[in-house]
């Protein structure tokens, strides 16, 4: 499914109930968590390689635009390793719409550090095929996120 796909998907499923930014992100959040634990347990052998290979590269990059990109791609990943494409368009629709207002290059390279740190966790427990802690992991990693994107 590719980016146009995913976008057409979401118009028509009912998301907008809310236009708060906080109550959007939640709502992502939910479908986040369960695609961390899904891919998990579905991830193929090249999908666990490219997240490995995404996470590393966070590591390696010193501009805040294309760090930021590098973890668009690796959020990206683990929902199409999840393999829930329904979940995936939604939570798109989601997270675009949660931080419209954002400056997401310069919300994000603030924490980058705490964020590179709960990415190879949630990395780790997908490579280890445990869904408990890839779960566990991603409830971390979204709290980062939340202080990096809705704190004063």
């Amino acid at each position: 499914m590719n980016l146009s796909d995913r976008r057409t998907a979401s118009q028509s499923d009912g998301i907008g109930r809310s236009t708060n930014p906080i109550d959007l992100f939640d709502e992502w959040a939910q479908i986040a968590v369960a695609a961390a634990a899904h891919a998990a347990a579905r991830a193929t052998t090249e999908q666990v390689r490219s997240l490995q290979v995404l996470g590393l590269e966070l590591s390696i990059e010193w501009d805040a635009p294309a760090w930021e990109s590098v973890a668009e791609a690796w959020r990206a990943g683990i929902f199409e390793a999840g393999g829930d494409y329904s979940s995936d368009a939604r939570a798109t629709a989601l997270w675009d719409r949660a931080t419209s207002a954002a400056d997401l290059p310069t919300a994000l390279w603030s924490r980058r550090g705490p964020m590179e740190r709960t990415i190879g966790d949630v990395v780790f427990a997908v490579e280890r095929r445990s869904p408990a802690v890839a779960e566990h992991s991603m409830r971390d990693h979204i709290e980062t996120l939340r202080a990096a994107l809705f704190s004063a």
